[in-house]
């Protein structure tokens, strides 16, 4: 009698432990996992998210991704010290464990150019642009000063622009907005323009504006611009000294 209510004990112990603690501990451990990838997932979202506006000032084109509290810091960096400093902003924001820096640099473009082109079937933007606002803003003028035209975008990221490269390209491309075709292209600071004028007063416009001082430090080393009538004020380079009508020289050549 006693065997077998030991094991009818042995039998009700073996159930309990099959059928109670067994289906409780994979609950539990269950509910645990839950728990950790819902935390992790939480942790991870608001990293991301005070990382990403730690870095929304000077630092707008970095991106980041983070495993738990690992961040790996990704975009393309301007240069080498806003690569490295973009680095140590991510680092510093609270909660953040470890930074992988992933930021890749465009390449070095020696010289910098830039090419805006006006032909029958629209505008060509080409050559290099700087990371940051530069190719936006150059868009935005162009898009603003030849309403209606077809812009198209082919500019290559690349280090090496001078500090007026923006404002100076600004300047060509709106430079188009008075011609009818023709094209304007920037090598370092130095710029070129040709093409037909749209109109007379379109051609004084051009006229004027390159024989002054041109925007960013620009160097004007060729303007070739054909009026729609005789100009006999332009002045020329013709290797007899005669003075040609469609073409201008840089104020230091005069």
């Amino acid at each position: 009698m006693g065997m077998i209510c030991q094991q009818e004990g042995t039998a009700l112990k073996n159930w309990l432990w099959k059928n109670w603690f067994w289906p409780g501990a994979t609950t539990t451990a269950l509910l645990t996992v839950l728990a950790v990838w819902f935390s992790s997932g939480a942790i991870e979202k608001d990293l991301a998210t005070r990382a990403s506006a730690a870095l929304a000032g000077d630092q707008s084109w970095a991106t980041v991704d983070l495993d738990g509290r690992d961040l790996t810091l990704k975009g393309v960096a301007p240069d080498e010290r806003a690569q490295a400093a973009a680095a140590e902003t991510a680092a510093a924001v609270s909660g953040v464990r470890s930074v992988e820096n992933l930021a890749v640099l465009p390449p070095l473009a020696e010289p910098f150019v830039f090419h805006a082109v006006k032909t029958e079937e629209g505008v060509v933007l080409s050559g290099n642009v700087p990371p940051g606002p530069a190719r936006k803003d150059i868009l935005t003028i162009a898009e603003r000063a030849m309403p209606g035209i077809r812009v198209t975008d082919e500019m290559a990221i690349a280090r090496g622009a001078a500090q007026g490269f923006p404002a100076l390209a600004g300047f060509a491309v709106s430079q188009l907005a008075d011609l009818s075709l023709g094209e304007a292209s920037i090598s370092g600071l130095d710029y070129t323009i040709r093409g037909d004028a749209a109109g007379r007063d379109a051609y004084e416009v051009l006229v004027t504006a390159v024989a002054g001082v041109l925007p960013g430090g620009g160097k004007l080393v060729s303007a070739r611009i054909v009026p729609p009538l005789q100009a006999p004020d332009a002045v020329g380079d013709k290797p007899d000294g005669a003075t040609p009508t469609n073409s201008i020289l840089p104020p230091s050549s005069k």
